[in-house]
């Protein structure tokens, strides 16, 4: 899901009932915090941290007998797993990737912080998960510690200010994940990793995206690597892309049929 959001969003129970019309079964990897899970070390998430997801690949890997395994993620979560995928190069235990309004150049869409819809949305995470940090630490004065020594102020105190996307990523979340300020941008940036990616990838976005504009789309990355695919609709929103006015995303129809036509071509080759 998105960095605001979790399984029970609409946009992601969406995609997981049309491919699952198609007979295709569904993995959601939530956020920590996110749906109600217990927190239970020092360590939100950000642009660029990949264990989590790594992490429950291996697991489904190693668990289940699989003839594919695709990942598909929407916006924040577009970026983690393209920046896995990169990262694992040959190694990648996915067979394909599907990336949905992935912000791609995290220092190209902080120039957005004018814009009262982008402050707002990155606020109201923020704070949305400041306070359930805050619901989890009660009865736990080592988190609360860890916490607070990391951040060097009382977690009170956070949820009272306002804050730039520059605060979020590079006084707070950088620090977390080992980032300094100077390459926090460079170094969770998912275009970087683009012409490392070995597995079919298709990256959906929209021309009418306020949070991730085509500004930060490299078409040059696209056309040098075969293994990438760039679809960009006239229309679509961040990560929505609604048909018409119903709240159904046509999105999961091109998800339902890139994972098929990847298992054809799968089935073939080992024929």
């Amino acid at each position: 899901p998105g960095g605001a959001g979790d399984s029970q969003d609409n946009y992601v129970t969406s995609v997981i009932r049309t491919v699952g019309k198609a007979g295709i079964p569904s993995v959601v990897i939530n956020f920590r915090l996110a749906d109600d899970i217990p927190l239970k070390t020092p360590k939100l998430y950000c642009h660029g941290w990949t264990q989590d997801a790594r992490e429950v690949i291996d697991r489904i890997r190693n668990s289940y007998k699989l003839s594919l395994l695709v990942g598909c993620g929407f916006s924040l979560g577009g970026n983690i797993l393209t920046n896995f995928v990169g990262e694992e190069g040959d190694k990648c235990k996915l067979d394909a990737l599907v990336s949905i309004g992935n912000p791609l150049d995290i220092y190209q869409q902080s120039k957005l912080q004018p814009s009262w819809l982008f402050r707002y949305v990155h606020q109201k995470m923020f704070i949305t998960a400041l306070s359930r940090v805050q619901q989890n630490i009660k009865g736990k004065p080592e988190l609360k510690a860890a916490f607070e020594d990391m951040w060097n102020e009382p977690l009170d105190e956070l949820l009272k200010k306002k804050y730039t996307f520059d605060d979020l990523l590079l006084r707070y979340l950088a620090p977390m994940f080992g980032y300094n300020a100077e390459d926090y941008y460079e170094s969770v940036s998912s275009d970087r990793r683009l012409p490392f990616i070995k597995i079919p990838s298709l990256f959906i976005h929209a021309h009418d995206d306020v949070l991730v504009p085509n500004t930060v789309i490299n078409h040059n990355k696209y056309a040098s690597n075969p293994n990438l695919l760039l679809c960009l609709a006239n229309r679509g929103t961040h990560i929505c892309f609604y048909e018409k006015w119903l709240p159904k995303a046509w999105s999961g129809r091109v998800v339902t049929d890139y994972c098929l036509r990847i298992h054809s071509l799968h089935k073939k080759a080992h024929e």
